[in-house]
């Protein structure tokens, strides 16, 4: 949804630059065969659109009308044959039809419109239903709770929307819902000093999707689910002690010390649209800024040392910042995406800190972190820079305030990109002006950093979490890191490696789950729907890995294995966009070539993909892709440094489908 928005700003852009007179041009060929149907039937519904048209860099721009055929508006604009319509409500009937696009030579080119479409969403009374009500109380004190979120999971379907009331004062709550098989969890606030800490619970007396009891709803039946939810036990608590001192040894006062709940912590509350009311660990951190999940922060003494108590059992990370000294974590990591992780388990001491003088530097970067309306999001911000291979450079981070601005002041001189890892319920993005949701760092636009920079907005879009499922792994990588943490040690072979994005996607490409490898290379993904999903692993300056998921209906536990990514080489591979209708190999461009060249393909269906270099006597020299990919159109960037001159063959495998060229390299 947040591509479309980027797709809606650059055509209109270009309707008001075809103004001026279009030259003439091919008219993209009329969609055809539309049909619009509900999906899922029922009261928590959107409507699929699916068309056909010619093969070609078209778009679509898709037209709606409410009841009346007579005034039909545009809607939104993809670049795939399918659109999901969810801006529907019970009791009307909507009409569309499709028109595409293009645009030669700043003219805007578009088609007569398509076939018109239609479906009703039916009103309650229209369709089967029943109603879920109960009573949420405290198991100790037998009091109702007000408050709770309740949510009612749909086991029959792939795409479970998730419907949600509140308790009110009494503790009482009641939904009105299709008939069929429900899980229902109830989710109460984190404590606050009015109310007790209580553990979210599934029906019926259940921790975990797994173990609840599946409620059924008939026909104009009421069904009663009543909760009595615990009171959380606190736990055992422990210390986090050590020094903070200057990289010649020297203690330093009055250095900030904070001790922050992990990421995962953080990515799991925020599934469950749970919250601290009052606020309790958000804080603004002097030259740091906004920090969410705070669980103790204080300041060194004269000695540069520090004592925190926390509550045991639990896992953190620690960082230290200081005025005109860099930003740091436990064991001089200087990336927030690879922080060393605390599993306090007992009093724990030796959790030093050595910061460096921040460098003299009239250089700054500053922006904001927001979703397509425009609204900041509180984010970390990570500056990578870019030449991996030639050198590795120590990487920067801040956070942004709480209205999602940031500056990053004292930044070396050099080319960067730049990653947003936003707070609660939304996906971490890669710069790219005008554009949302950017997982992939390749297509990440780069900041010339060269005095003070500005206006550098990162788009971010929402995990769509709409199931009840948890997909977990374990990341690894063969070769060394290539950028390093103020001395971080370089990786061994076949160890774990943090920092590494993890995105499952539909075939739409909307955000289904998201997780972060940590120092063990695991990550978690929670509240997965059931479905078909893509699974993409994304690092900078590591090639990018997927591999395809499958969540079953009623699958609650997913585990997945063979993860790994190692740094890019001498080559690189990138989807191109567009909808690929059968097996293709270009001749590579430029051919001959020195030192680099670029083969495209296409893909009619997904799979698992080679593609390899080999000499004239027939011997494998590299191999530029080899990994499963989706349907779409690719292009493989390979470069001959390292290789002699002469005649190269390159050989595309996709499922049954082979294909051979050759290339002339010449130094």
């Amino acid at each position: 949804m947040k591509k479309l928005y980027a797709w809606c700003v650059l055509i209109g852009l270009v309707a008001l630059s075809s103004v001026a007179g279009a030259q003439p041009a091919m008219t993209p060929p009329t969609p055809t065969a539309l049909k619009a149907a509900l999906h899922p039937a029922g009261i928590y519904s959107f409507d699929r659109l699916e068309w056909s048209a010619t093969p070609g860099p078209w778009f679509f721009r898709v037209f709606r009308a409410v009841d009346d055929t007579g005034r039909f508006h545009a809607m939104n604009v993809t670049d795939m044959r399918r659109y999901d319509d969810y801006l529907i409500r019970p009791g009307h009937t909507y009409h569309y039809f499709v028109v595409s696009f293009t645009w030669i030579d700043s003219a805007l080119m578009e088609s007569a419109h398509s076939d018109t479409a239609s479906a009703r969403f039916p009103s309650q009374s229209e369709h089967p239903h029943g109603v879920i009500s109960g009573m949420v109380t405290d198991s100790v004190s037998g009091k109702p709770v007000p408050l709770v979120r309740v949510q009612f999971y749909r086991r029959s379907l792939e795409w479970p929307f998730i419907p949600e009331v509140w308790t009110d004062s009494t503790g009482q709550y009641r939904a009105t819902l299709d008939t069929g098989t429900y899980l229902i969890r109830a989710i109460p606030w984190l404590a606050t000093a009015r109310a007790p800490q209580l553990e979210p619970q599934w029906y019926n007396n259940a921790g975990s999707a797994a173990q609840a009891t599946p409620v059924a709803v008939d026909d104009s039946q009421q069904v009663t689910a009543d909760f009595s939810l615990h009171r959380v036990v606190p736990p055992a608590t422990a210390t986090i002690s050590g020094t903070v001192r200057d990289t010649a040894g020297n203690p330093l006062k009055l250095a900030r010390v904070v001790i922050v709940r992990t990421f995962q912590d953080l990515r799991m509350e925020a599934g469950m649209g749970n919250g601290s009311p009052d606020n309790d660990e958000d804080m603004d951190i002097d030259d740091l800024g906004f920090v969410r999940g705070v669980a103790w922060a204080g300041w060194t003494d004269s000695t540069g040392s520090y004592q925190a108590r926390l509550l045991a059992g639990r896992a953190y990370t620690t960082a230290s910042v200081k005025k005109f000294y860099l930003p740091q974590f436990f064991m001089n990591k200087r990336s927030e995406d690879e922080a060393n992780i605390i599993r306090l388990t007992r009093d724990t001491t030796g959790i030093d800190f050595s910061l460096s003088p921040l460098p003299v530097i009239n250089n700054s970067v500053a922006g904001m972190v927001m979703d397509s309306t425009g609204t900041g999001i509180p984010s970390r911000i990570i500056l990578i820079p870019k030449r991996y291979q030639k050198a590795p450079l120590v990487v920067r981070f801040t956070h942004t305030d709480s209205t999602g601005a940031f500056s990053l002041a004292s930044v070396r001189t050099g080319v960067y990109v730049a990653l947003a890892i936003p707070y609660g319920n939304f996906a971490p993005a890669f710069y790219k002006a005008g554009a949302f949701g950017v997982i992939r760092w390749k297509n990440a636009d780069t900041i010339d950093v060269h005095g003070n920079v500005t206006g550098i907005a990162v788009g971010v879009v929402p995990v769509q979490s709409t199931g009840v499922a948890s997909v977990h792994g374990t990341v690894n990588t063969t070769q060394p890191l290539l950028y390093k943490t103020s001395g971080s040690a370089s990786t061994a072979a076949s160890s774990p490696l943090p920092g590494s994005n993890v995105y499952l996607q539909d075939s739409q490409g909307n955000i289904v789950g998201y997780g972060l490898s940590d120092d063990n290379g695991g990550f978690t993904m929670e509240n997965v729907p059931a479905g078909s999903f893509t699974l993409t692993l994304e690092k900078a300056g590591y090639a990018s890995a997927s591999m395809p998921v499958g969540v079953a209906l009623g699958g609650f536990d997913i585990p997945v294995s063979g993860l790994n990514q190692d740094p890019e080489n001498t080559t690189s591979v990138s989807e191109t966009g567009g909808v690929a209708t059968e097996f293709r190999l270009e001749q590579n461009y430029p051919n001959p070539f020195n030192p680099s060249t670029v083969i495209r393909y296409a893909l009619p269906s997904a799979g698992q993909v080679t593609l390899k270099i080999f000499n004239v006597l027939g011997q494998e020299v590299l191999t530029l892709v080899n990994g499963y990919q989706a349907a779409g159109t690719y292009s493989a960037v390979m470069d001959g440094r390292g290789l002699a001159s002469g005649v190269y063959f390159y050989r595309l495998e996709a499922a049954a489908h082979v294909d051979v060229k050759q290339m002339v390299f010449v130094k």
